[in-house]
């Protein structure tokens, strides 16, 4: 198991993470790791600013595609930030509960 240093800075140039097709350019990276059973590290040094519409799209949408176990073992979250750990946990969270839940928020949005 190798470990795969990923540089947010350097994927989306510059320090400014907020935008959300960077963020899926960083999922992408950190889902090839994972799927070669590799693991992410994943280094939020340089960075800025950040929100939640990045971190969804980055790292929200891992959880639907691998399991929170699977995850833990191929991710580590490094170089982050003051202020960082909040927009993070606030974003996995809110993943976790959404795709643990899916079908049920799916048939209520099918309903409204």
């Amino acid at each position: 198991m190798a470990t795969i240093k990923i540089k947010i800075y350097d994927v989306v140039g510059g320090g400014e993470f907020v935008d959300t097709s960077d963020g899926h350019k960083v999922h992408d990276l950190v889902a090839k790791a994972i799927e070669s059973g590799d693991v992410a590290d994943l280094s939020f040094q340089g960075g800025t600013q950040i929100i939640t519409a990045f971190t969804n799209a980055a790292i929200g949408q891992l959880y639907n595609e691998f399991s929170e176990d699977e995850i833990r073992r191929h991710l580590r979250l490094t170089d982050l930030p003051d202020g960082f750990s909040d927009t993070l946990v606030k974003s996995i969270n809110r993943a976790k509960r959404y795709f643990a839940n899916k079908d049920d928020a799916d048939s209520i949005e099918e309903n409204e």
